[in-house]
């Protein structure tokens, strides 16, 4: 609803409110008593934070990717994405290894602080909109972002399911190192290929659908080795088949600043959505169905895109 209350969106501004958003949550984690509110109070603050923070970064973003080059534009974006994951952890670990958890927790707050003071070199534009703006401008692709939406929560609730199945730290921790060292050359030379003959689902039903599997295939594991591979081979087919999901707005919807607005209404339903779904799962103690449910939403996702007839050829 924080989207639909608002009128516009003011680029330099909104990023700089985003990060501070953030740096207020990381703030109080850092300096006060630890309990349950102040915990919700972070979590608020960092989805706030970040919705503010997006918005106007996908605009500016995407204003500047030219229309032959919408899948690379778009896998360069997921790649930053990818190598923050890779090395957030890695860092992260040493910190807390090495370090205090005061200087663990100050560390992410002094970035952020950074990113207060450098939006000030960001462009300043202002992008005014209405409630049915963000409700209907992405008319027949709702559920579809609301899909994606719900799989980009997958790919972080999936790994804290399949702790479930870890039988030691050492274990989960060559989990994350393993799924960290994905194929994002691959989803370059993909994303190239896509761009020059446009045809997307060829790459999509693969990928997504050998995701699915694989994560289906996790609660079935009962040796390290059989869940490594499992992990592995769904993180590499999402690192291709993530941009290849979130392009297909791009790929269908009229080019204007409206569609970052309303999509990130519709993913933020999908992953609110799955997170309750998630939440529930947890609190039964059932890891089994959450991973058979987010392999299925993996698998669903091309049919769907099939069936709205978005693409050609297919």
């Amino acid at each position: 609803m924080f989207i639909v209350m608002r009128k516009s969106i003011h680029t330099r501004r909104d990023i700089r409110i985003g990060f501070g958003l953030m740096t207020i949550g990381l703030f109080l984690v850092a300096f006060l008593p630890h309990t349950r509110t102040l915990l919700y109070a972070f979590y608020i603050l960092q989805v706030l934070g970040a919705i503010t923070f997006y918005i106007p970064v996908n605009i500016l973003y995407f204003k500047g990717v030219a229309e032959d080059a919408r899948m690379r534009g778009m896998t360069l974006y997921w790649i930053v994405g990818i190598a923050t994951g890779v090395a957030a952890p890695l860092v992260g670990a040493l910190l807390y290894a090495h370090t205090s958890m005061m200087v663990f927790l100050i560390v992410p707050l002094l970035l952020t602080l950074c990113g207060v003071w450098m939006a000030q070199y960001v462009p300043e534009d202002i992008i005014s909109y209405s409630r049915g703006d963000v409700f209907n401008y992405l008319k027949g692709l709702r559920v579809i972002n609301a899909l994606d939406g719900a799989l980009h929560r997958v790919s972080g609730d999936a790994g804290f399911f399949v702790l479930m199945f870890a039988s030691t730290v050492a274990s989960y921790s060559s989990y994350l190192s393993c799924v960290s060292l994905v194929m994002a050359a691959v989803a370059w030379i993909v994303a190239t290929k896509s761009d020059k003959t446009n045809n997307r689902m060829k790459y999509l039903w693969p990928t997504a659908l050998l995701a699915g599997a694989a994560t289906m295939g996790l609660s079935l594991a009962h040796s390290f080795i059989t869940f490594l591979i499992l992990s592995v081979v769904a993180r590499a087919s999402l690192v291709i088949a993530e941009p290849l999901r979130s392009n297909v707005t791009q790929d269908s919807a009229v080019a204007h600043a409206h569609i970052w607005i309303s999509r990130e209404f519709y993913i933020n339903i999908g992953r609110t959505l799955l997170q309750i779904i998630a939440g529930i799962l947890l609190v039964i103690g059932s890891p089994t169905a959450a991973l058979i449910l987010f392999g299925a939403l993996h698998i669903a996702f091309p049919f769907l895109v099939h069936r709205k007839k978005i693409y050609k050829t297919v």
